[in-house]
């Protein structure tokens, strides 16, 4: 790893996204951890500052990330002492910590864009750890998916037929199109929709990258006009049930990981409610499909939803999921 020009960067990034998990989950009444975290803090941010100074001048985005990442180290830090009591501690770090998250996130795409630069000399050793999206608890995000998606199978099953979905579908997709493009095209914009409007529910990484929104209505259009209703309904409703149940479960107790950053426990939870949600659905409204079938039709599709939701960090999940459930219920139906 020392070989490589990148080496200390990806050293940095690594531990700020390890460092990001224990700050996810404050223990402010621990003395020991608020002593660990302030320490922690302010060895990331100098060691960030010294990195900066030796970017070279040519590298002002990585510069810049770095900058911001140390900044935001510090602020959290500095609240640790400027706090007047725990409350107060705990609302700051609040708000100090999604700054941290930013920052790494600006800081993964910049060493990742210098990863390629030098992809073709220096060749990335298979012991440096891989950065990744950091995907923190958010359950507004999780309600909203739970509701987004359940909501799109009602509106299909009860009020929607195949054309008027399609039509919607590809009215809302071509929106999702523009929106990406104004993102990229205006950092304002791109600000303004994830720092206001879409807040909420808005990961720090979507800020880089394309919005899993776009992904998961490209899905469902494609599912719309390619399956039968109730393939692109089940499609849909695996994601909507199973993937909050992989964040919610995985972030809380998976703590052993099955793959890079998804866990045993994570993956259970994604197979078994899609499991209950496939088979109470293919019970209740596909007719044609009964018994041991019904079992084995469920069991197919939250696997292969479980095995997509797991190689998730290839493709965007809120695309592979809903599509290759679709095409395995396609295969029973």
């Amino acid at each position: 790893m020392n070989s490589h020009p990148a080496a200390a960067l990806f050293d940095i990034t690594s531990q700020l996204y390890q460092f990001m998990n224990v700050l996810q989950r404050p223990k402010l009444l621990d003395p020991t951890w608020v002593a660990k975290a302030k320490l922690q803090c302010d060895h990331l941010s100098k060691q960030a500052l010294l990195l900066q100074e030796n970017a070279a001048a040519r590298q002002k985005k990585l510069s810049a990330s770095l900058e911001a990442v140390a900044k935001s180290l510090e602020s959290y830090s500095h609240a640790f002492e400027t706090a007047r009591n725990k409350k107060e501690l705990k609302k700051e770090l609040k708000g100090r910590y999604h700054s941290v998250v930013s920052g790494y996130e600006a800081l993964r795409v910049s060493v990742k864009s210098m990863q390629r630069e030098y992809a073709a000399s220096h060749p990335v050793p298979k012991t440096v750890p891989k950065l990744v999206k950091f995907k923190g608890t958010n359950y507004p995000r999780n309600i909203y998916h739970l509701v987004n998606g359940t909501s799109a199978v009602f509106l299909y099953q009860y009020f929607l037929t195949q054309s008027q979905a399609l039509e919607l579908l590809l009215v809302v997709s071509a929106l999702a199109i523009v929106l990406e493009s104004l993102r990229k095209l205006s950092p304002k914009f791109n600000d303004f929709l994830l720092d206001r409007l879409f807040k909420v529910v808005a990961r720090p990484w979507e800020r880089h990258h394309v919005n899993s929104a776009t992904y998961f209505t490209l899905a469902l259009t494609l599912m719309v006009w390619a399956f039968p209703k109730p393939v692109a309904e089940l499609g849909c409703l695996v994601l909507a049930v199973g993937d909050p149940a992989a964040t919610v479960f995985g972030k809380r107790w998976g703590t052993l990981k099955l793959w890079r950053e998804k866990s045993y426990v994570g993956t259970a939870a994604f197979f078994g409610f899609s499991f209950f949600a496939v088979w109470g659905f293919v019970l209740g409204w596909v007719p044609q499909i009964t018994g041991l079938s019904a079992v084995a039709l469920a069991l197919s599709v939250a696997f292969v939803g479980a095995v997509a939701e797991v190689l998730g960090s290839l493709v965007d999940d809120n695309f592979t999921i809903p599509m290759f459930c679709a095409l395995m219920a396609f295969v029973w139906l």
